[in-house]
């Protein structure tokens, strides 16, 4: 047993686990089958545990993002951070002022963020005299699924500024609401009062739930790796074919 360790190559794989910008971890990879079974396997383990399972997947969520974005998934716990204590304040005051600034905040919040890392280089070279273009410090920052990450956090504090949920008192629930790897890079914009109650209420998933889970991936993967990826490939050269006649 012991030989079998000392054969296995860890600086390779450490390399293969750690960031790697042409390999984000996606779905349809061997890589992220592996891990996820690994997750799977973990998390039935503790899934008496509520909040032990759920540190467990909001683990998996960031470094699943830290494959895709790198040291950007420090953004994303900060955005998890900031705008938990801003909810957390809607419950001290019901003046409305005070609620607007609050909603305000989050909003502005959000947007400066989105707007930085995705469309100041844009805006630099859009307005910038060309001869002399202010640099940019934020450009080559990755940050895969910015959009969907601020639209849905803002979502949360607007559905507590217009009453539809309470604040979430529970700090590892809304990092899971927020963090939640499925929906992180490529949507939909999951709104906090239809997630939120699902984790407040930790039901178990049924066969039913699970077949049926199951039957939503294959059809996901089939799209995607038979389909999507077939025709991607197949009909880039048709602009070539055009170009050509």
């Amino acid at each position: 047993m012991i030989e079998q360790f000392k054969d296995i190559d860890f600086t390779k794989l450490i390399d293969i686990l750690g960031y790697i910008k042409e390999c984000p971890l996606a779905f349809n990879s061997g890589l992220f089958l592996m891990l996820f079974l690994i997750l799977i396997g973990i998390y039935n383990l503790t899934k008496r545990n509520f909040k032990v399972s759920s540190i467990i997947v909001i683990l998996f969520s960031l470094y699943f993002y830290y494959k895709s974005t790198h040291y950007s998934c420090f953004i994303l716990l900060a955005l998890c951070v900031c705008d938990y204590v801003i909810g957390r304040l809607f419950s001290y005051t019901n003046i409305q002022w005070k609620r607007k600034l609050l909603v305000s905040i989050s909003v502005v919040s959000n947007i400066a963020i989105l707007v930085s890392f995705k469309y100041l280089d844009l805006l630099i070279k859009t307005f910038s005299d060309p001869s002399n273009l202010v640099s940019n410090p934020l450009s080559g920052v990755l940050t895969v699924g910015i959009s969907f990450i601020s639209f849905r956090s803002m979502s949360y504090i607007i559905d507590i500024y217009r009453r539809e949920i309470e604040p979430e008192t529970n700090l590892i629930n809304y990092t899971f609401f927020l963090t939640f790897f499925p929906p992180l890079l490529a949507g939909p914009v999951v709104r906090a009062k239809d997630f939120l109650p699902q984790i407040r209420l930790n039901s178990p998933a049924t066969k039913v739930m699970i077949g049926q889970g199951l039957f939503l991936v294959m059809c996901g993967l089939i799209k995607k790796a038979v389909i999507a990826d077939y025709i991607g490939v197949n009909f880039k050269v048709l602009p070539i074919l055009i170009d050509a006649m």
